[in-house]
């Protein structure tokens, strides 16, 4: 009796559900246990499915933690480029940028994965160069392209706008870099501190309007 034909989509189908809960289970563990403790056959015991699928998907350990950053860990890129098409004025722009850039990438889960990428770093130089050309450097890229527009429409911006962008997201995102560095707890910004420190920079960078003042 000849055998039933495998159904290629079916496969795929498949493949492509264990490769998800491989990503899951696996960032669940980096997180929970960290990088160097977790092993594969964990990943595999928490996701179900086989070694031999996982070293198939994505060979090994280190490819499976360039997974789970390169398709879970995204730039504020998209974010700001939306937030600029709006054509809102600077203040009320980037007030909006560093509420959603919070929001989305300052949550204490995404905190406690970039602390495993930075010890990870340290040993793996390509992997923290490809980190960078994937997260920082795009939203450095998004930025400077709205301050340049500004810069083109008259509104005052003196500072070359590639300085402009990386000082408004240290504004953002120092306290967290040194907090990662020392490995001190991670408190975040208040909504109130973080608008404060948007205000300072747009007054400092020339871009200061009256639009949600509040005495900033």
């Amino acid at each position: 009796m000849a055998a039933m034909a495998t159904d290629p989509e079916k496969s795929d189908e498949r493949l492509a559900q264990r490769r998800a809960a491989l990503l899951v289970a696996a960032r669940r563990l980096f997180l929970d246990v960290g990088f160097e403790e977790t092993t594969l056959s964990h990943v595999v015991a928490e996701a179900g499915g086989s070694l031999s699928t996982l070293y198939k998907l994505f060979g090994s350990k280190e490819g499976l933690l360039h997974a789970v950053v390169f398709e879970m860990v995204q730039s504020g890129a998209d974010v700001i480029r939306e937030i600029g098409r709006k054509g809102l004025t600077p203040a009320a722009a980037l007030m909006e940028v560093g509420e959603e850039l919070q929001r989305r990438f300052l949550s204490p889960e995404d905190v406690a994965l970039v602390r495993v990428l930075i010890t990870r770093s340290a040993c793996d130089p390509d992997f923290a160069r490809a980190f960078f050309e994937r997260t920082r450097k795009p939203t450095i890229g998004a930025l400077e392209a709205l301050f340049t527009r500004w810069q083109e429409q008259g509104l005052g911006v003196a500072i070359p706008p590639n300085l402009l962008a990386r000082i408004f997201l240290s504004v953002l995102i120092e306290d967290l870099r040194s907090e990662m560095f020392f490995q001190t707890p991670f408190c975040g910004l208040s909504d109130e501190e973080r608008d404060f420190r948007i205000g300072f920079f747009l007054r400092g960078a020339g871009l200061r309007d009256d639009l949600r003042d509040g005495g900033l």
